[in-house]
Protein backbone atom coordinates (compact mmCIF):
# COMPACT_ATOMS: atom_id res chain seq x y z
CA UNK A 1 0.00 0.00 0.00
CA UNK A 2 1.61 3.36 -1.17
CA UNK A 3 1.02 6.40 0.97
CA UNK A 4 -0.92 8.11 -1.63
CA UNK A 5 -3.67 5.71 -1.40
CA UNK A 6 -4.17 5.79 2.17
CA UNK A 7 -4.62 10.18 1.99
CA UNK A 8 -6.36 9.21 -0.82
CA UNK A 9 -8.55 6.70 1.05
CA UNK A 10 -12.41 8.66 2.17
CA UNK A 11 -12.42 7.92 5.87
CA UNK A 12 -16.02 8.08 7.67
CA UNK A 13 -15.75 7.61 11.26
CA UNK A 14 -12.89 8.98 13.75
CA UNK A 15 -11.34 5.32 14.02
CA UNK A 16 -11.16 4.98 10.28
CA UNK A 17 -9.36 8.73 10.15
CA UNK A 18 -7.51 7.32 13.56
CA UNK A 19 -6.03 4.32 11.76
CA UNK A 20 -5.24 6.13 8.76
CA UNK A 21 -3.26 8.71 10.73
CA UNK A 22 -1.75 5.76 12.39
CA UNK A 23 -0.95 4.02 8.90
CA UNK A 24 0.32 7.12 7.51
CA UNK A 25 3.17 7.74 10.26
CA UNK A 26 3.94 3.87 9.96
CA UNK A 27 4.06 4.64 5.89
CA UNK A 28 6.86 7.68 6.49
CA UNK A 29 8.81 6.37 8.86
CA UNK A 30 9.34 3.26 6.39
CA UNK A 31 10.09 5.37 3.35
CA UNK A 32 12.82 7.51 5.83
CA UNK A 33 14.29 4.31 7.07
CA UNK A 34 14.91 2.76 3.68
CA UNK A 35 16.21 6.28 2.40
CA UNK A 36 18.47 6.20 5.16
CA UNK A 37 19.74 2.96 4.05
CA UNK A 38 20.20 3.62 0.44
CA UNK A 39 21.80 6.63 1.21
CA UNK A 40 24.22 4.90 3.63
CA UNK A 41 25.08 1.95 1.16
CA UNK A 42 25.51 4.27 -1.53
CA UNK A 43 28.40 6.16 0.57
CA UNK A 44 29.97 2.69 1.70
CA UNK A 45 30.01 1.20 -2.28
CA UNK A 46 31.75 5.08 -3.32
CA UNK A 47 33.89 4.98 -0.57
CA UNK A 48 35.18 1.50 -1.81
CA UNK A 49 35.72 2.67 -5.29
CA UNK A 50 32.19 2.05 -7.05
CA UNK A 51 31.38 5.13 -8.97
CA UNK A 52 28.17 7.25 -8.80
CA UNK A 53 27.30 6.13 -12.47
CA UNK A 54 28.20 2.63 -11.13
CA UNK A 55 26.13 2.20 -8.62
CA UNK A 56 22.46 3.06 -10.60
CA UNK A 57 24.00 2.02 -14.16
CA UNK A 58 25.57 -1.34 -13.05
CA UNK A 59 24.41 -2.46 -9.50
CA UNK A 60 20.88 -1.34 -9.28
CA UNK A 61 19.74 -2.03 -12.79
CA UNK A 62 22.80 -4.39 -14.22
CA UNK A 63 22.82 -7.88 -13.82
CA UNK A 64 25.29 -10.72 -12.97
CA UNK A 65 27.60 -10.02 -15.40
CA UNK A 66 27.49 -6.10 -14.75
CA UNK A 67 27.91 -7.11 -11.13
CA UNK A 68 30.94 -8.88 -11.88
CA UNK A 69 32.68 -5.89 -13.71
CA UNK A 70 32.58 -4.30 -10.61
CA UNK A 71 33.33 -7.07 -8.56
CA UNK A 72 36.62 -7.78 -10.83
CA UNK A 73 37.38 -3.52 -10.95
CA UNK A 74 37.25 -3.67 -7.12
CA UNK A 75 39.69 -6.70 -6.25
CA UNK A 76 41.94 -4.86 -9.12
CA UNK A 77 40.99 -6.03 -12.56
CA UNK A 78 39.58 -4.21 -15.17
CA UNK A 79 36.23 -3.49 -16.00
CA UNK A 80 35.12 -2.27 -19.10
Amino acid sequence: MQIEDIKNYKTTTALELEVKDIILDELKEENQNLAYENKRMAEFLEFIGVREGDISDRIINGDKKDWGLIFEYLIGGEAE
